[in-house]
Formats: structure tokens, C-alpha cells, sequence
């Protein structure tokens, strides 16, 4: 752990040198899927950690998709 402490480091961490690419089919179309239920003795830590992804800027919130 003391070799590669950084790895150990709270926060996001950066992926350098790789290169990746995503590969979809013609005329292929976003599937958007409702909501997953979170058991009600979770939901304080998952939106608390939900909260702190957004404001790392990490994901964003959608409301709607067409």
C-alpha cells in the first residue's frame, strides 16, 4: 500500500494513455430506463453519494428523455 499509496487516495483519480471507443449499430437508439427502487433503509447513503458525484461533476441529473 505504501508502494502505490496513490491508488489509495480518496477522491477521482485520472486514466491516462488509454484510448477507447464505443461501437454502435446504424440507426441504433438510446434506451432510457425508469428508475430503479432503493430499499427505504438505504436512500439517505445512496443520495448522499449521488449528491456528491454531481457535484465532482462526475454524472448529472436527467429529469426526462425524448
Amino acid at each position: 500500500m505504501k508502494k502505490y499509496s496513490e491508488v489509495f487516495e480518496g477522491g477521482i483519480g485520472i486514466l491516462a494513455g488509454i484510448q477507447a471507443s464505443i461501437i454502435v449499430e446504424d440507426g441504433a437508439r438510446p434506451k432510457f430506463c425508469k428508475a430503479r427502487t432503493v430499499p427505504y433503509a438505504l436512500r439517505p447513503k445512496v443520495e448522499a453519494e449521488l449528491e456528491k458525484l454531481e457535484k465532482e461533476g462526475i454524472i448529472s441529473k436527467v429529469d426526462w428523455a425524448e
